[in-house]
């Protein structure tokens, strides 16, 4: 099924990219996530990239099922799992297209709505802000 949300992510945001190519591109990278095909790259193993494995499959094995980008994904997490996999797999060559820029306009969509629903002010702090606060908390446990 389609989710509903995919059909309201265009028409809220400005477009990104400079061509119809460029815009077409991020929302179908958005499109081909949120029906569980991933992000991959052309130079990533097959069955790798954000979403998907983060390890080659044996041959033969099963390859984990791929996770679904929702409208309630933590981009930030997301962009961090691109990264891994460019460190190990190889830089995406075009910039960002792999996934950055879906992420990012996921991650504008999902700001839009907050500041529509629940005004500017966040509320709490934001998953990596934790993460990085729990992070500076171990190390500082670690060095004493």
């Amino acid at each position: 099924r389609w989710p509903s949300w995919l059909g309201k992510i265009q028409g809220a945001l400005p477009p990104m990219g400079s061509t119809d190519s460029a815009r077409d591109q991020s929302m179908f990278a958005i499109e081909r996530a949120a029906c569980g095909f991933g992000l991959d790259y052309k130079h990533w193993p097959a069955g790798v990239g954000v979403l998907l494995a983060g390890e080659e499959t044996a041959e033969g094995a099963a390859a984990p099922l791929p996770r679904i980008l929702t409208l309630g994904s933590d981009t930030e997490r997301l962009k961090r799992e691109g990264q891994k996999l460019e460190a190990r797999f190889g830089r995406d060559a075009g910039n960002g297209w792999v996934y950055n820029h879906a992420l990012g306009k996921l991650r504008l969509y999902q700001e839009l709505l907050l500041r529509e629903h629940f005004g500017d002010a966040p509320s709490a702090q934001s998953i990596r802000e934790m993460e990085e606060a729990e992070a500076e908390a171990a190390a500082e446990a670690g060095a004493e």
